[in-house]
């Protein structure tokens, strides 16, 4: 196993209720890894009434992951 920093930048999209935040949050993460810390680091609006959320995470990743 190893540790990986990431730090994202996604796009909430408008509809989605803000109650459903740090789900949707620890879905992305998920894609790169079993998430260990993560935080939001910032929210800037964008068009149309989305937002980007910018996040900061440390992930455990497999070795064969990883290949």
């Amino acid at each position: 196993m190893m540790l990986k920093c990431l730090g994202l930048d996604m796009i909430r999209p408008e509809n989605q209720p803000i109650g459903q935040l740090r789900g949707w949050v620890l879905d992305e993460i998920h894609r790169y890894g079993e998430p260990l810390r993560w935080a939001i680091t910032g929210l800037e609006p964008l068009a149309d009434g989305m937002q980007l959320v910018q996040v900061e995470a440390v992930v455990i990743m497999r070795l064969d992951d990883y290949s």
